[in-house]
């Protein structure tokens, strides 16, 4: 119980968060990173987003390159070398419906080979 308690402590505090992203642009993946910034015991440090396509699944959205002041790092193509290059230890997934099922499988890979 302890234990639990100091690292609840020092994960509000900013330590040993796992960097993270999102991948994601669309109102699921809003909606995850807000709960991720909400609760920051859970030890996520959001990095920034992928976009799975070129569109966008919030056409408002299109031309913004920010959520919140967390950037769009790229896109799925470049999933492997933006987990290196930021030192990813975590992926999160924020799909809406019409895209859950567009991740590529090799993405898949790439998450558990990294």
């Amino acid at each position: 119980m302890t234990r639990r308690f100091v690292q609840r402590k020092l994960l509000l505090a900013g330590v040993g968060l796992r960097n993270t992203i999102i991948i994601g642009w669309s109102d699921k993946a809003f909606e995850l990173c807000d709960m991720v910034l909400k609760y920051p015991a859970l030890g996520y440090k959001v990095i920034g987003f992928v976009k799975v396509g070129a569109k966008s699944a919030v056409p408002f959205r299109m031309k913004e390159i920010d959520y919140k002041g967390i950037p769009i790092l790229g896109t799925m193509k470049e999933l492997s070398a933006l987990i290196k290059m930021h030192a990813i230890s975590e992926v999160l997934i924020g799909l809406d419906p019409p895209n859950e099922n567009s991740l590529p499988i090799s993405c898949v890979n790439v998450i558990l080979l990294t």
